[in-house]
């Protein structure tokens, strides 16, 4: 209904109505209450963003309680703080600036900022401020309503400033601007200035305008003749306010109450309109009360068929990768406004790790951290998609220019099901000796099968991705091995493979493979290229030889296998210094670098 009294007379009748209501507007009788949503559902997901506003339409929320700012180049964004970097990373992104103002800031820059990492888990990395133009597109096609607060209008001009820019694009979606079937406008404007809505008025004379405050008495409502509706704190708002409101058939609002005691005290006074951060607390309490609002038709969803999912096949450990779904009815078109919940597989197990819900394309997407052995699917109107395998992964070594690449080349080792280290220990089982013997121990070797262990680890290889790999040690090393790979698998240092020497050749061409190969490997019972020994340096499997294409052996003026690597001065984390990190992991377990002796790949415990 849209009051107008012109006349001396006309308010007269006003008073008299605000002293005594009329009995065909009883508001003692119990009313609808809508639903409104304060900066979308910022209780589950960053203030203000379409996630935000996408899980109140799904959560049937009558409304949506946004506000407004100009950017430096006159575009209406949905912000509601003066100064941006509380709700996005603008200091990170504008270290050269001083404060973040929105009216500082073009668009472009703006739109630069992520407005959603800093919410819970950082879930909703990557979303960003949206402008009031994208706001009214997305939500358009759903049956929402909108209270549009304009944020300190003055210092963005006033109504002929940020009133004008905000008319233009509520002025290109009529399907906002048109009255409901009931005759209730669908977004309603408000401000704490009421001079700006005054200017509003008189720009637009049919354009809906609140008046947001504290406190609303009947003079404000009577000097205001064209309002519409009033929005009061919920700490002062009072059943006197209501009555007189009510009686003038205008909506009385009121914001922003969240515990269930203050939302049902905004209830039982009679408000026609509870902003809340808990919008399904609140739909609980008026459906339980049969007080729903029945201005909002809402359409019935079709029931999802199909759950897709997208993701990218690789992600960086440590990351985040976003994981899209699009939950799809009988006619392959996407549901909009649909809750959809986002599973990982950890330790064998479903587990729930996020929820939001789809735009009005019927898309959504968060942002879930990367886990080593990571499976998603996504679950949405009682249908599961199918499962996504992401692979963690690491920067892969990029050799300096001229490098020479091992002379022969390995099938990849297996990607492990497991995450971190995970070193296991086991006992030379019968068939791994089986195949060792003749290969790399033969009778009169110094150590026999019960004085070894095999040791199963993963690492990072040079690709970037996870493997594993086997090494036979000494017994009396294998404990320090694990904690020594485990060290460097953290510290994410490549390795290129890890390898059972016997899969690498025979008795006479195993090691020399291995080294070919880049093959890192333990005991070895041959003669290794280079050693003077009688049946090499690695006989009793306490000594580990780790990327030895990259840290050759010196052998007089020559580098076995390969001469071009027997520079020390290259700095990669790869190529073995006395300071590298690779070199220091081994010695905090007792092992010595034997670079010393020319022999950069090998470790040797000295305990």
């Amino acid at each position: 209904m849209h009051v107008s009294r012109s006349t001396a007379a006309a308010l007269a009748v006003v008073l008299t109505v605000l002293a005594a209501p009329a009995a065909d507007a009883d508001p003692a009788l119990p009313v609808g209450v809508q639903v409104i949503a304060h900066r979308g559902f910022s209780a589950t997901a960053p203030e203000s963003t379409l996630a935000a506003m996408d899980q109140a339409v799904a959560a049937g929320s009558d409304r949506v309680s946004i506000d407004v700012r100009l950017t430096r180049d006159g575009v209406p964004v949905v912000v509601h703080d003066l100064d941006l970097a509380r709700t996005t990373d603008a200091e990170q992104k504008l270290p050269a600036l001083s404060t973040w103002r929105v009216g500082d800031l073009t668009l472009a820059q703006v739109k630069t900022l992520d407005a959603g990492s800093w919410f819970g888990s950082g879930l909703f990395t990557g979303a960003q401020v949206l402008t009031l133009d994208e706001l009214l597109r997305d939500l358009g096609p759903s049956q929402v309503g909108m209270t549009l607060e304009v944020k300190e209008p003055s210092l963005y001009g006033g109504a002929p400033g940020i009133g004008s820019a905000v008319g233009q694009v509520l002025g290109a979606h009529p399907e906002w601007t048109a009255l409901r079937t009931d005759g209730s406008p669908r977004v309603v404007v408000e401000s704490f200035d009421w001079g700006f809505l005054d200017g509003m008025h008189t720009a637009d004379p049919q354009l809906p305008l609140s008046l947001l405050g504290y406190y609303v008495r009947s003079a404000d409502i009577t000097n205001r003749p064209w309002v519409r509706e009033i929005d009061v704190g919920h700490e002062t708002l009072s059943a006197e306010t209501i009555q007189q409101a009510r009686s003038l058939g205008i909506f009385v609002g009121t914001w922003t109450a969240n515990t269930s005691g203050d939302l049902q005290r905004a209830i039982d006074l009679g408000a026609s309109g509870v902003t809340t951060d808990q919008p399904t607390l609140l739909r609980s309490l008026v459906s339980s009360e049969g007080r729903t609002a029945t201005s909002t038709v809402r359409a019935t969803a079709p029931p999802t068929t199909k759950v897709d999912i997208s993701a990218s096949a690789t992600a960086p450990v440590g990351g985040r990768v976003p994981v899209t779904t699009k939950p799809r009815g009988g006619n392959g078109v996407g549901v909009p406004w649909q809750t959809v919940t986002f599973q990982s597989r950890l330790g064998g197990v479903w587990r729930t790790v996020g929820s939001t819900a789809t735009d009005v394309n019927g898309a959504a997407t968060l942002s879930l951290p990367v886990d080593e052995t990571m499976r998603v699917r996504v679950l949405s109107g009682g249908s599961t998609s199918t499962e996504r395998g992401i692979a963690a992964v690491v920067p892969p070594v990029v050799p300096p220019a001229g490098a020479p690449r091992p002379a022969l080349r390995l099938a990849e080792q297996a990607r492990p099901a497991t995450t971190g280290a995970d070193p296991r220990v086991g006992y030379v089982a019968t068939a791994t000796w089986k195949a060792m013997a003749g290969r790399t121990w033969r009778s009169g070797c110094p150590v026999g099968r019960t004085k070894l262990r095999t040791l199963q680890v993963s690492y990072w290889g040079f690709d970037g991705f996870r493997h594993r790999g086997t090494l036979v040690v000494a017994r009396t090393s294998v404990a320090q091995l694990s904690r020594v790979f485990t060290r460097l698998y953290a510290q994410r240092l490549p390795i290129r493979s890890l390898r059972r020497l016997e899969t690498m050749g025979g008795w006479s061409t195993a090691v020399g493979r291995a080294l070919q190969a880049d093959a890192g490997f333990g005991y070895a019972c041959q003669r290794v290229p280079g050693d003077r020994t009688k049946v090499g340096s690695h006989a009793r499997g306490t000594i580990v030889t780790v990327n030895p294409w990259e840290n050759p052996a010196k052998v007089g003026g020559r580098g076995t296998p390969d001469t071009w690597w027997l520079s020390r001065g290259r700095s990669m984390p790869y190529v073995h210094t006395a300071a590298n990190p690779v070199v220091r992991a081994f010695s905090a377990e007792g092992f010595a670098w034997n670079g010393r002796y020319g022999k950069y790949a090998d470790f040797r415990n000295v305990r």
